[in-house]
């Protein structure tokens, strides 16, 4: 999984990173403000807005980029399995999810109330009522004007028959009945006849049109409202005046009626609003559009600054939890000299603090750990080295009788694969060697007794012959477990039972030899006197029972003295004089002599190619083969040989190494009846012997021989029947004077 190492510097860079983010916000938002005011306020901002409508739309395109490179950034990150980037992409989704919502109703909403208020405002009964408003304000004012027309025509009427000369004094009686503000008379080409005002210091009258006049002078009379400087809205009526003589010049009547306050003002107001209304109406369609665009920007640049704020969110808060998962994985890994960055205050920052502590805890608490080990190491390694120089067996049992350790020497003792033993309960070392019943009922008879320390002898029949093993036991406290281990020391102690054993008879057979063999010599010359003197003296009935007595006597005393010299033989060591031979060429030897001799026995004689001279005694070679040959010979042939087997003798030659020696190894296989059970552990031992006339000398002689040139020779019977005698030479282990080489 990919992971991201984050640092102090990486965290302080991501909080430097929210002023630009900030500064972008705070122009959007003015930005918006802008636009806003611009779509209420078109007469203000109308030559901004197409710049606020770019400067909108970039800062979009702006927010867009920004998010888009955030999604190819987290995509990035997701495929490479960044640490946190499932958890961001979460928080990503719920604020994206959080935002868009609620602005979407509120868009929708607005825009759907925008829609509607808008449409509001162009209300048919609205429009109906301002027309009838406008329409009520003519009526009025025509129903006034026709009024004030009859006043004017009534004045004109008057002045028909005025004089010039009377026409001003009459003009101001006649603008006081009919109430004008101005009454004015005109002449021809506008000359002023005459003109009457309510305001004394308006001294110059108001002037109507020429067309006004034009169409005056052509019968018509005149109606306007017309605004007049510093005066308001007034009435303006002109009529002309019939003259009753056709060579009076002819004149109008001008009459100015002021309109009254609350009526100009409501007309005016009428007259505005109308003016507005069907501004409206013209710019009902770009309004819309104005303010969804306006609306619609504020909703697309919110969405977009609410996703580019969340991605930064996310980031900011996945951080520390990312810091979390980093120093996690470091643990994990066995680094528990990782400390994080400081994430501020807050239970992140307090969380962080505390991992810290806990990896700096652990640390120390693995470095204590590391130094026991090692010291525990160390003492292990230092007993296994003394356990493994130590030529004693050692094991060890726990409490619940289990084999925790063996050293080497136990494998040798034993003959045993220790890792067949190891984590096996010690009464079921039996069940994988059965030859080891004996022993291991003397370990569990004692291990489950109450002695704490103990030692005993036992002897058992092992696959190299008869063993002999001392035991000594002694319980180990358990410690909190309060439950006792045992170590157990052991030793072979058969090669010097045997030899205390060979001594004992080595000094007996001298004796014998000794003591025996003085007296046979006189005893057999005196025999021989005898016959020579008194045989052919004797009578015929007495020379028979003499000569059977005599010569009884000199053949028992050879008999005797081969006896006597089997005892020298064995009792006394001579030295041997090794040479280089070739051993399957003294087995051969030995071999024709009894294949001449037993025909009815099948001899097999399987030797390895090439096999290497040893140093060796060759004439006690051929005594150890022929003595081998010979008693497995009379083996066979003491038994009869029944239909399902015939008599086969085979001898075997091989090489092998072991512990950096090369051995010859000789095996004599027989098809006899093999070694009695309480015979065979006891093979070796002299004057053990299944014959009727042996002497029991014949093995243990070999055995000697073999020891004296360094070599090894068990004895066991064959699973199918028969004896198997093995023995294994060294081919290098000799020097010229024939000393073992050590």
């Amino acid at each position: 999984m990919g992971t991201q190492r984050i640092t102090t510097q990486t965290i302080t860079s991501k909080r430097s990173g929210l002023y630009p983010r900030i500064v972008i916000f705070v122009l959007l938002l003015f930005s918006l403000y802008l636009m806003s005011s611009a779509t209420q306020n078109s007469d203000r901002f109308s030559h901004m807005y197409l710049w606020l409508i770019v400067i909108n739309v970039g800062l979009g395109l702006l927010l867009t980029s920004l998010v888009i490179y955030n999604f190819y950034r987290l995509a990035r990150q997701y495929r490479k399995k960044v640490v946190g980037t499932r958890l961001t992409i979460r928080l990503v989704i719920i604020c994206v999810i959080l935002s868009i919502v609620p602005v979407s109703m509120v868009f929708y909403f607005s825009s759907k109330f925008l829609t509607q208020s808008i449409d509001s405002w162009f209300d048919v009964e609205v429009e109906g009522a301002l027309k009838n408003s406008i329409e009520l304000s003519r009526s009025s004012l025509n129903l006034r004007t026709r009024d004030l027309l009859h006043r004017v025509e009534a004045g004109a009427k008057i002045m028909e028959s005025i004089p010039e000369e009377l026409a001003a004094l009459t003009l101001n009686d006649i603008r006081q009945e009919i109430k004008s503000s101005e009454l004015s008379i005109y002449g021809k080409n506008a000359r002023i006849v005459a003109s009457s005002s309510d305001d004394p210091t308006d001294f110059i009258p108001h002037s109507p049109s020429q067309s006004v006049l034009s169409q005056v002078r052509n019968g018509s009379p005149f109606i306007g409202i017309d605004p007049v400087e510093e005066k308001g809205i007034h009435i303006r009526i002109m009529v002309p005046i019939n003259k009753q003589s056709a060579e009076s010049e002819q004149w109008a009547l001008y009459a100015l009626f002021p309109v009254p306050e609350h009526i100009n003002t409501l007309a005016e107001d009428i007259s505005i609003a109308f003016d507005t209304y069907n501004q409206l109406t013209y710019m009902r369609g770009p309004l819309k559009t104005s303010f969804m665009l306006t609306l619609s920007l504020v909703l697309g640049l919110s969405v977009l600054a609410s996703i580019w704020a969340a991605f930064y969110a996310a980031r900011r808060f996945i951080a520390p939890v990312t810091v979390l998962i980093d120093g996690t994985q470091a643990i994990s890994t066995g680094d528990y000299s990782r400390q994080l960055p400081s994430v501020g205050e807050g239970e992140l920052g307090f969380l962080v603090k505390s991992f810290n502590d806990m990896t700096r805890k652990i640390a120390q608490a693995r470095d204590d750990a590391n130094y026991s080990q090692q010291q525990v190491e160390r003492q292990k390694a230092y007993l296994e080295t003394v356990l493994g120089h130590l030529r004693s067996g050692v094991l060890t049992i726990n409490a619940d009788y289990l084999v925790r350790t063996a050293n080497s020497s136990a494998e040798d003792i034993l003959k045993i694969e220790i890792n067949k033993i190891l984590e096996e309960r010690i009464d079921t070392i039996s069940n994988h060697y059965p030859f080891l019943d004996a022993f291991v009922e003397m370990l569990v008879r004692n291990i489950t007794g109450v002695q704490e320390d103990w030692s005993e002898q036992v002897t058992y029949l092992g696959p190299q012959g008869k063993q002999i093993i001392m035991c000594h036991g002694v319980s180990i406290p358990g410690g909190l477990s309060g439950r006792n281990g045992y170590v157990i020391v052991f030793d072979d102690i058969t090669s010097i039972v045997q030899a205390q054993r060979d001594s004992a008879w080595g000094e007996v057979a001298r004796r014998l030899a000794h003591e025996i063999k003085n007296p046979l010599t006189p005893i057999q010359l005196a025999t021989e006197r005898l016959r020579l003197k008194y045989l052919n003296k004797l009578p015929d009935q007495d020379v028979e029972l003499f000569d059977r007595a005599t010569n009884t006597i000199i053949s028992q005393v050879d008999t005797m003295k081969e006896m006597v010299n089997e005892f020298a033989d064995y009792a006394r060591s001579p030295a041997n004089k090794p040479t280089k031979v070739h051993i399957e060429a003294i087995v051969s030897e030995v071999l024709d002599l009894f294949i001449s001799a037993n025909h009815e026995i099948d001899f097999v004689f399987d030797c390895e190619d090439n096999l290497p001279m040893v140093w060796a005694d060759s004439s006690r070679m051929r005594q150890i083969f022929n003595n081998l040959i010979r008693n497995g010979v009379e083996s066979m042939l003491s038994t009869p040989a029944d239909d399902a087997k015939c008599n086969r003798l085979e001898i075997k030659t091989s090489t092998f190494e072991k512990n950096e020696q090369m051995f010859i190894h000789f095996g004599i296989l027989d098809s006899g009846p093999g070694f009695a059970t309480g015979v065979l552990e006891h093979i070796f031992e002299p004057y053990v012997t299944t014959k009727e006339k042996g002497t029991g000398l014949g093995m243990p002689i070999v055995k000697k021989i073999v020891e004296e040139h360094g070599g090894k020779i068990y004895a066991k019977n064959r699973p199918e029947g028969g004896a198997e005698i093995s023995i294994n030479l060294p081919i290098q282990d000799l020097d010229e004077s024939g000393v073992t080489q050590q």
